[in-house]
């Protein structure tokens, strides 16, 4: 069992860890808006991701979720080409507002490097930009693992 043993309250931000990583959002600009509180649509690949190995090419399916502060996610693009092109994977049901919706995209991997990429939309028609300079890509090879890479 914890205990509260003091309680600070003050009438302006405090800046602390917890509230400029958690509510701060990066803009295309390289800005951060601070004390956004409602999540925008966002999504990440989850399967393959950092860690993970493909050992031959071949049939591969592409996994990951997609979630939004402002409602039901509406689509989630998928890109196997650095952005050159996207494709709509199959959400998961149910896709329920303001929670998490799995998605998934079949793919026959040549064995190439590739940069995995994923936007989501939600009902607003609000879309996830996946600012190149500070997307976190994954990229896959046969002799290595999984990388996460930051754009520069």
């Amino acid at each position: 069992m914890k205990w509260l043993r003091r309680l600070r309250v003050a009438a302006e931000p405090t800046y602390s860890r917890e509230e400029t990583s958690k509510y701060s959002d990066l803009m295309p600009d390289g800005s951060a808006r601070e004390f956004t509180f409602y999540m925008e649509a966002k999504s990440i690949i989850t399967r393959s991701s950092g860690g993970q190995r493909l050992v031959t090419p071949g049939f591969h399916e592409i996994r990951g979720i997609a979630w939004s502060g402002h409602g039901k996610i509406k689509r989630v693009d998928v890109s196997v080409d650095d952005g050159k092109s996207w494709r709509a994977p199959v959400l998961q049901e149910p896709v329920l507002t303001r929670a998490l919706t799995r998605f998934r995209l079949p793919r026959h991997w040549d064995g190439r490097p590739a940069v995995i990429q994923s936007r989501a939309i939600d009902e607003t028609g609000y879309v996830w930009l996946n600012l190149s300079r500070f997307a976190v890509t994954i990229i896959i090879t046969t002799t290595t693992q999984f990388c996460l890479a930051h754009r520069s």
